[in-house]
């Protein structure tokens, strides 16, 4: 939805603000004056016809990450509230099941939860420099893990049928899947 047409915003500018350019002196007003002629561009574009984020290495698997996310989240809904559609990729965690468990659990409420997409990253076959016992421990890699059970709890927590994959949104936008590693 635009506020204002282009052609009312244009003449705003020139009828107000470029008269006014040649009158002042500092350069904190000519700012100023530059930065009311980029409101009235911004307020007579026209409204996008697919607006997305995109998000990578979240690396959800502690605390701090977890709070950054969360407010990171936080600020693109701030920002946008409108947003169509939320891509993260890769690296979502360490490939664990409790860092899934957290993710999940953390976007399951988020206005946008139905509508993120996911791709893979190197960290989700992280899983394979845990030892049993949890800890980290990159000498005894692979840790009895394989490449397709990564795969596989990545596939079961997007919910999806294979890495690639593509997205109709709204009705006319084509989005494709990639695999991020």
């Amino acid at each position: 939805m635009r506020l204002l047409s282009v052609k009312d915003a244009n003449k705003i500018i020139e009828a107000f603000l470029q008269p006014r350019w040649n009158f002042v002196t500092s350069p904190e007003e000519k700012d100023e004056l530059h930065r009311l002629a980029d409101e009235l561009r911004k307020a007579a574009a026209p409204a996008p016809k697919l607006s997305f984020a995109v998000l990578s290495d979240i690396q959800y698997w502690d605390t701090k990450a977890a709070g950054k996310f969360s407010a990171a989240l936080a600020d693109l809904y701030r920002l946008n509230p409108e947003l169509d559609d939320l891509v993260i990729n890769g690296d979502l965690g360490d490939g664990r099941p409790e860092d899934y468990a957290k993710l999940g659990a953390l976007v399951q409420n988020h206005p946008l939860a139905d509508r993120i997409y996911y791709t893979i990253g190197n960290h989700e076959f992280y899983q394979a420099y845990y030892n049993s016992q949890g800890d980290w421990a990159p000498d005894s890699f692979p840790n009895g893990e394989t490449d397709h059970a990564s795969i596989a709890r990545f596939l079961q927590f997007t919910g999806l049928s294979g890495l690639y994959y593509d997205r109709l949104i709204q009705g006319s936008f084509h989005v494709s899947g990639l695999r991020a590693i």
